[in-house]
């Protein structure tokens, strides 16, 4: 059984919003187009769903490539970049974090070990409502961590961010990169 934490329902299946213990298990192929058995929590539906259902696990449009970028139009996808940290993305519309303001709240795209090397096009839309708090951890912030990667295009607002060291709303820290028309609008502390 694989655990599922970057599975929003709210994005992929809004039927399902709220439930709980939900997990998907057996994959097959891999990459976006992998399939799977989803397994949702059948207390709290009006349906036995307790066999499975074979979907399509495909998180983006898009083939990540820079003739055809991954399309990011939901949190959740914007989440599950981390797992292609080489690819190429481009957001299609606004994205609100609220959901993932709990506990330590936004876990940063790439670290130190592996960082994120693509580009991200944020196609003149906005991020809001990054709350990130990490104050034991570094390279902090939407993105972690970059290299030899473009970041472009896009705003966040109502940021709030804490972490060790290397701070910031956008990016942690990095090496060779470029940031252009971009802008953050919150509070970030380093501890």
């Amino acid at each position: 059984m694989v655990q599922c934490p970057t599975l929003h329902h709210t994005d992929f299946l809004p039927e399902y919003s709220g439930r709980t213990n939900n997990y998907i298990s057996n994959p097959s192929g891999s990459g976006s187009g992998a399939k799977y058995q989803l397994y949702l929590n059948s207390t709290d539906l009006t349906r036995d769903v307790s066999s499975g259902i074979e979907v399509e696990f495909k998180t983006f449009k898009g083939n990540g490539t820079k003739e055809d970028p991954y399309l990011i139009s939901r949190p959740g996808q914007l989440d599950s970049v981390r797992y292609y940290l080489d690819k190429h993305f481009k957001q299609i519309a606004d994205l609100n974090l609220i959901d993932y303001s709990l506990g330590s709240g936004w876990n940063p795209i790439g670290d130190g070990e592996n960082a994120f090397t693509g580009t991200y096009d944020g196609k003149n839309h906005k991020i809001i409502n990054l709350s990130i708090d990490r104050p034991s951890e570094n390279y902090t912030g939407l993105f972690g961590y970059i290299n030899n990667s473009i970041v472009k295009n896009f705003a966040l607002e109502i940021v709030n961010i804490t972490g060790n060291e290397d701070v910031g709303g956008l990016v942690g820290s990095g090496e060779v990169g470029d940031i252009i028309r971009f802008y953050s609008r919150g509070n970030v502390t380093e501890k």
